[in-house]
């Protein structure tokens, strides 16, 4: 038997064994339901607002979401995207594996638990068969363009928009307006002065879902923006990315430019839904003390969007024309097996039920509710299944 042959036999029998474990755990009610809950890893920036759907969220209780009475009545469960470099047990009894940081890092550990492959790092004793520990993926941004491939399902629930964050540590009124095509010249070449003001660009870390969102909506190749952020990336320490929504990371680069060449602004693309959620105390941490979120004053089509939030804490609020813009706005989603929404009923029910259609759980009113509270705006299209993509490759 040729290894190609070995590689779709075992990728099969991988398969199989999960849509079998979604059976059996769904089934198995004598135990606490958590234990056979939906696990979903990834996206920083939806994090949160999954916790909630799961029951609690920055010190807060909520109601849990769940599939049908039909279903099972099953309930989901997500785990954190940082403490980044930190590990994970999903399951009582399973092994650790390295914690998916982002979108990128969440889909490709889904794709390891559906092809056989082996995912993690050496910081969590080294790579680990994690077939069956992981059951959908948060991704803060759909499949690269071009992707083709039908493995993936993308499926929507929540509407976000980003905006630049920005934080300068001198006296002076910082730039808090800028056009794409500014950011465009920030990010692809690096500081540039504009109305008096030297700004420094940021890099997000790579495997997230913010950061290659971010370079579709400022029109920049990974490359540009790596050569643009390096000056930024270096504030604190060689090549030292940021992590995305992280306002005390901002201003720590903003104290750091400071230091280097006084009044410099920092700036680094970030959720609006994020800065809502911390603004108001819907997700821990705050908004460090004088950061902001800055307005689009040209989307590259000459429409003036504005600041992406409405008001402020604790009652604000997204702006709908920001979100729901083509540049600057994007769907939220969570990104399950393909197989898994067809094939065997028995096997496929609860996960249906829980994320597709506009009757599922995560696209009910109640749902809705704390998806609002989180900075988010109900997806038009909650439920869909027309978006796919192909696994993504690598171990980590």
């Amino acid at each position: 038997m040729t290894s190609t042959r070995m590689k779709r036999l075992g990728a099969a029998v991988t398969t199989v064994a999960l849509a079998a474990s979604l059976v059996a755990s769904s089934s198995a009610h004598a135990d606490p339901k958590q234990y056979g809950a939906l696990i979903g890893v990834g996206s920083d920036t939806t994090q949160d607002v999954l916790n909630a759907f799961a029951g609690f969220s920055a010190g807060t209780n909520y109601v849990p979401i769940q599939s049908s009475a039909a279903s099972g009545q099953r309930q989901l469960i997500s785990f954190d995207a940082v403490p980044a470099g930190s590990c994970i047990t999903t399951k009582t009894g399973a092994p650790s594996f390295a914690r998916p940081n982002g979108s990128g890092a969440g889909r490709r550990a889904l794709s390891r638990a559906l092809d056989g492959g082996l995912y993690g790092s050496a910081a969590c004793g080294g790579v680990k068969d994690v077939a069956g520990l992981v059951n959908f993926a948060r991704s803060s941004a759909g499949p690269d363009n071009g992707d083709v491939g039908t493995a993936l399902t993308y499926i929507p629930y929540g509407r976000d928009g980003v905006s630049f964050a920005y934080y300068k540590a001198s006296a002076g009124a910082p730039v808090t307006a800028l056009t794409r095509a500014q950011l465009t010249t920030l990010f692809s070449t690096g500081a540039t002065t504009i109305g008096g003001v030297r700004i420094l660009p940021c890099g997000i870390q790579t495997s997230s879902g913010t950061f290659s969102f971010w370079n579709g909506a400022v029109n920049v190749t990974s490359g540009q923006e790596s050569a643009g952020t390096t000056e930024c990336n270096n504030l604190l320490g060689a090549g030292v990315r940021a992590e995305e929504n992280t306002p005390s990371d901002v201003k720590a680069r903003g104290d750091a430019a400071q230091a280097a060449v006084p009044g410099t602004e920092v700036i680094i693309g970030f959720s609006a839904a994020n800065f809502i959620a911390k603004s108001n105390g819907a997700s821990a941490g705050g908004i460090t003390a004088g950061v902001g979120i800055g307005s689009i004053s040209d989307n590259g089509s000459g429409t003036n969007l504005g600041s992406p939030v409405v008001g402020s804490a604790p009652t604000m609020t997204p702006n709908p024309g920001f979100y729901n813009d083509g540049t600057f706005g994007r769907r939220v989603y969570n990104v399950v097996a393909t197989s898994l929404l067809g094939g065997l009923p028995g096997a496929n029910a609860d996960v249906k039920s829980m994320f597709v259609g506009a009757a599922s759980a995560v696209c009910s009113p109640a749902a809705d509710t704390t998806l609002e509270k989180f900075g988010f705006l109900q997806a038009p299209d909650c439920g869909a299944t027309t978006i796919t993509g192909s696994l993504l490759t690598g171990q980590l």
